[in-house]
């Protein structure tokens, strides 16, 4: 019997152990979430998602912004809209790489963390909705007996319930329904998008008068500007410093992240490590974040298109750093913070004597744009190449940027950062002796030193470049 109470006295020794050892462990956990998982160490790790955002770098941002929603779930909503937002640029650029059913993920992502976003981001989710419909369609024309009709017109319906008085919603919509067999509500549909069409018309009829509707309208692929873009305060700028830049805003917020992203692109090397990667610079920067590209039309006397600038007579002239950017541009933080920035990174290394032709200038300043950037360019190159809208090299070499039309001069800013990067991504080395030694009208001369290369070989380059990197 004594035997028998040590055992059980033993046994009732070690579940008290455990059940205080489990006690500690339990409270240590509990402490650790709430005291060394600081405020302070969720705001860093929400700010350096904001960031990576802002700089195209969406995949980045969405496992920062995880990472926070892991930490601290109730403080989701403070950072809800950036999360969502992360969401959005990530699908914008699944939609860049044709990656149809990513985009829509990611879109379908943003508007149920951020609720707000459905009806700014209703043209872009629909134009990747009919992608993925399209596909649908085609995938079910094969094997038409097996196909699942009513989830594909489940899905047709979804998309209009996006945006309701969209026409290629409606019209894909009238394609499921009439490839299901449910022809009067493929007639509905059809009528809804080619209206006043007669009332004896055949379904074959309505389908091709809704298709005539359907190819004839501009549908709208791109992303809405980000909110924070879309405020700024009445009155004279105020002034944000965050070294090496000073910046002038309406909006202080956006001065923060715009100081942020800026830092960034100058920690990074650009362009096959041609621009070299900065900690500071030399004298302050001084960046000015106008309300709109009108404003800063008027100020600079640049075209009403042109959503940024450096003032490279100020800095030749006086040594100075000027930057200025306009908000209402969707890419002003993740394209062209990043090309003027380029600009200035040019402009140290050359020194204030030393000019390079404008091409290779404005080619090495949107070369050093984040990735999702350069694809955007490529895709300018893709298309207008085959309708003849490219010009060969040695023209572009030629050329001055003064278009007053904005897609042709988004086809001449294309072109030249092609240019830059094929030389830079062939031979650094090279490209820097290119860079140093080539004057205007005489690039054919610096090419054949540099890379024993001519014009005609370079110009057989571009497409070839801009294929393999519009997708990658």
């Amino acid at each position: 019997m004594a035997k028998l109470r040590l055992v059980i006295s033993r046994r009732l020794l070690i579940a008290a152990l455990s059940a205080l050892v489990f006690t500690i462990v339990f409270t240590i956990a509990l402490f650790s979430r709430s005291v060394f998982t600081r405020p302070d160490d969720l705001d860093e790790i929400v700010r350096e998602g904001q960031t990576a955002s802002d700089t195209g770098r969406p995949e980045e941002a969405l496992r920062l912004f995880a990472k926070a929603a892991s930490m601290a779930p109730e403080k989701v909503p403070s950072f809800a809209a950036d999360y969502a937002w992360a969401y959005l640029v990530e699908g914008y650029a699944s939609y860049m790489a044709q990656d149809w059913r990513r985009a829509d993920e990611c879109y379908a992502k943003t508007v149920e963390i951020w609720p707000e976003m459905r009806a700014p981001l209703a043209d872009a989710w629909v134009v990747v909705r009919d992608f993925v419909l399209d596909d649908k369609l085609e995938a079910a024309s094969r094997a038409h007996g097996r196909a699942d009709w009513e989830a594909i017109t489940k899905y047709a319906r979804a998309t209009v319930e996006i945006a309701p008085d969209s026409i290629a919603a409606h019209y894909f919509l009238g394609l499921a329904y009439q490839w299901s067999g449910a022809r009067e509500r493929a007639a509905a549909e059809y009528r809804n998008v080619a209206k006043g069409s007669p009332a004896s018309s055949g379904l074959d009829d309505l389908c091709r008068a809704a298709k005539a509707v359907h190819m004839s309208h501009q549908f709208n692929g791109l992303t809405p500007l980000h909110p924070l873009l879309a405020k700024a305060e009445a009155g004279d700028f105020a002034t944000y410093e965050d070294t090496p830049f000073i910046v002038h805003h309406h909006n202080i917020e956006l001065a923060k992240r715009t100081a942020r992203a800026l830092k960034y692109y100058l920690s990074r090397e650009g362009v096959g490590g041609f621009l070299p990667a900065l900690t500071t610079l030399p004298v302050a920067c001084h960046v000015y974040l106008f309300r709109n590209s009108r404003e800063m039309a008027e100020a600079a006397k640049y075209p009403s298109w042109q959503e940024g600038y450096f003032d490279a007579v100020a800095y030749r002239t006086r040594g100075d750093l000027t930057l200025c950017l306009a908000q209402d541009a969707p890419g002003m933080l993740d394209v062209t913070a990043a090309h003027e920035l380029g600009h200035v990174r040019m402009a140290l290394l050359m020194g204030r004597e030393k000019r390079v032709p404008l091409w290779l200038e404005e080619g090495i300043a949107s070369a050093a744009t984040p990735l999702m950037t350069r694809r955007f360019y490529c895709e300018f190159l893709t298309g207008p190449r085959a309708e003849g809208k490219i010009l060969p090299a040695s023209e572009v070499m030629r050329f001055e940027i003064k278009s007053d039309v904005k897609e042709a001069a988004d086809i001449e800013y294309a072109e030249c950062m092609a240019i830059a990067s094929i030389l830079a991504e062939k031979d650094a080395n090279a490209f820097r002796t290119f860079v140093s030694g080539v004057k205007k009208r005489q690039e054919a001369v610096a090419l054949k030193k540099a890379y024993n290369m001519t014009l005609e070989d370079l110009d057989k380059s571009i497409l070839i470049w801009a294929e393999k990197n519009r997708g990658r």
